[in-house]
């Protein structure tokens, strides 16, 4: 809750600060800031990355955004969030020369990489945004646990472990990966 008389920020504000070394959010004109990520964190994300990149169909899908790109889901008051990785359809995507600030659609797919900093609350007012602005897919990553939640519009979370296979849906139609591919040991 934002005291009252509080100035809150606005995405533009957020857009102008200068590069302090920092990922930082916007939540209903609040800022908030993150360390930069652990190296499980990292490893884990490029290992996503890595694995849905692979995918041949995406190119004539749309754009993946890495964590740099920030999105704004709600307005007055602002709400800007930062996904470690995201899609985007080509169809959304702003043409070259109109790509200043903030994404203003939903990206099409999220994933979040959980951090030991992370809160519960914290994780599920992130997928609320996400859901509530449009996102079709999103994955919450649990290195700790090699777990995955994905979570779709309309329907009901699903809970993944470490031996099972995960697909993406109509949002990244014909990928199939096994989960243990997200983590760093599961090399021989």
């Amino acid at each position: 809750m934002v005291a009252t008389g509080e100035k809150l920020m606005t995405a533009a504000e957020l857009a102008a600060m200068p590069d302090d070394g920092m990922r930082h959010e916007l939540v209903k004109g609040v800022l908030t800031t993150m360390a930069p990520s652990s190296e499980e964190h990292a490893i884990v994300a490029g290992r996503v990355t890595k694995q849905i990149a692979r995918h041949e169909a995406l190119d004539a899908l749309g754009e993946i955004l890495t964590a740099d790109g920030g999105f704004r889901l709600a307005t007055d008051p602002d709400t800007v969030r930062a996904p470690d990785l995201s899609f985007v359809r080509h169809d959304k995507v702003r043409p070259p020369g109109q790509r200043k600030g903030f994404a203003r659609v939903a990206p099409d797919f999220v994933l979040e990489v959980l951090s030991p900093s992370n809160s519960a609350g914290e994780v599920n007012a992130k997928i609320s945004d996400y859901l509530a602005a449009g996102t079709s897919l999103i994955w919450v990553v649990d290195p700790e646990t090699r777990t995955v939640t994905a979570y779709r519009q309309g329907g009901e979370a699903q809970f993944l472990g470490v031996d099972d296979e995960i697909d993406g849906g109509d949002v990244l139609p014909g990928f199939r990966c096994r989960i243990s591919e997200f983590f760093a040991d599961s090399r021989s």
